[in-house]
């Protein structure tokens, strides 16, 4: 396995945990709760951090081998084709809360 699919298994699998951390501060039992807002501003702050800290591991894990970390024309074509897609969703995105806003 690459550095670049080890990372993005990094990117995902806590990208899932932290959501996880999320709806388990929320929820109880399935149910959304009230909660007050000082613990609210603390779960948004430790979801903060938890985000820090997912971002930094795998770019100092990088940075002992950047040799490791030259891409080839695969992993520029999957790139390319990220961005292109990440473009159309932002595009629809920005459609849909205009449209909203309209209302």
């Amino acid at each position: 396995m690459s550095e670049h699919e080890k990372a993005a298994w990094w990117s995902l699998g806590s990208t899932v945990l932290i959501w996880l951390f999320l709806a388990m501060r929320f929820t109880d039992a399935g149910r959304i709760v009230e909660l007050p807002a000082s613990l609210a501003l603390e779960t948004y702050v430790e979801m903060i951090v938890l985000w820090i800290v997912a971002a930094i591991v795998p770019a100092v894990l990088a940075a002992k081998d950047p040799a490791a970390q030259v891409k080839d024309e695969r992993d520029r074509a999957i790139d390319a084709h990220g961005d292109r897609w990440e473009g159309y969703v932002e595009a629809v995105k920005q459609a849909v809360v205009l449209w909203q806003y309209r209302r």
